[in-house]
């Protein structure tokens, strides 16, 4: 019985990392979450500044990658969504033809 709902939790685990985002695929929201996030570096980027630490070594501020990752993570959104849209109409051209 132990194994069996073992078993169970872990595809139900694998379906939920695989099936679903947690990051909507809407345009205004993106922006916006983007907008946050570039507003949340450039705010560290100035503490950071304070701080006088050489740009080059802010690679290895976790902080710091941490918040740039997550703007790339969104950027990288945006552009599927915009392939996602261009498909879309690419699609209603065919239809329509």
């Amino acid at each position: 019985m132990h194994l069996f709902q073992f078993t169970i939790y872990h595809i139900n685990k694998r379906e939920l990392s695989i099936g679903f985002s947690i990051m909507p695929l809407k345009q205004d929201r993106l922006e916006r979450s983007l907008k946050i996030a570039q507003n949340a570096l450039g705010e560290y980027e100035q503490k950071l500044d304070e701080r006088k630490v050489d740009p080059t070594l802010r690679r290895k501020d976790p902080r710091w990658r941490e918040l740039g990752a997550s703007c790339k993570t969104i950027e990288s959104r945006l552009e599927s969504l915009a392939s996602l849209i261009s498909r879309g109409k690419k699609n209603e051209n065919d239809s329509e033809e």
